[in-house]
């Protein structure tokens, strides 16, 4: 895994070189490249809890923006209690409760077995990928025959996640697709990623290659194709 990162740093023109020599730690995968890997792990623990109590303290003081709001017109808000304490607490005890029996019924679903074996810095086995939330990802850096590009569309299936209320304006201001036809779109997307991550488990070539592509396609299609001419559908609609 270190190996594969490192290289794809490295596929970045100008300071690619340099990154993939300051996550490693030296030219190839060793000591160095665990310690840097545990501090950075360590590192964003952190800022992730900081992240999420910073977004609690904002959402606790000023409300939800989130078009149920109607629910409490005298508001204009939806309050922090009883709508997201009472919904964040069930579905934390339900997310508890399926992570455990998984982990300790099946554990094989959501780990890679070959993890358990005696490190051996000088073989990989050939069957080795990635955990499965990053499979999708792992899938469409595979898809694409240059590293560059392989890295640029695999960070920006994540980044395009950040421009969703940009490019569906409509959502926002209460105004949507219909039903049906959103309902199609975001099947399209979820079978898209899940296409993506089983290509991601199998050798980039022929026909699992194709479905990689596919997949991609459908994966970006409902990001910048769907959600930006619904939204602009449903406004020409209403005007």
């Amino acid at each position: 895994g270190a190996d594969v990162a490192g290289k794809a740093v490295g596929a970045l023109p100008l300071v690619g070189g340099w990154l993939e020599g300051l996550f490693l730690g030296g030219d190839a995968p060793g000591t160095p490249t665990l310690h840097r890997m545990f501090a950075l792990h360590f590192g964003l623990a952190f800022l992730i809890v900081g992240m999420v109590v910073g977004h609690i303290a904002c959402v606790h003081a000023r409300g939800s923006s989130s078009p149920s709001a109607s629910a409490v017109p005298e508001r204009g808000m939806l309050p922090f209690h009883p709508y997201f304490t009472v919904r964040d607490m069930l579905a934390i005890v339900l997310v508890a409760l399926a992570f455990v029996a998984v982990m300790c019924l099946w554990p094989e679903l959501i780990t890679e077995p070959a993890n358990y074996r005696p490190a051996n810095p000088l073989h990989t086995p050939a069957d080795i990928e990635p955990e499965w939330y990053f499979l999708p990802f792992y899938g469409m850096m595979q898809a694409v025959p240059f590293k560059l590009g392989g890295l640029l569309l695999s960070g920006g299936a994540v980044a395009v996640l950040f421009a969703v209320p940009w490019l569906d304006p409509a959502q926002g201001a209460g105004r949507s697709a219909p039903a049906l036809l959103r309902l199609g779109a975001m099947a399209v997307l979820i079978g898209s990623a899940m296409a993506t991550a089983c290509a991601g488990l199998h050798h980039m070539q022929g026909g699992w290659l194709l479905v990689a592509r596919l997949g991609m396609v459908g994966y970006y299609a409902y990001f910048l194709v769907f959600l930006p001419l619904s939204g602009r559908c449903r406004q020409g609609a209403e005007v």
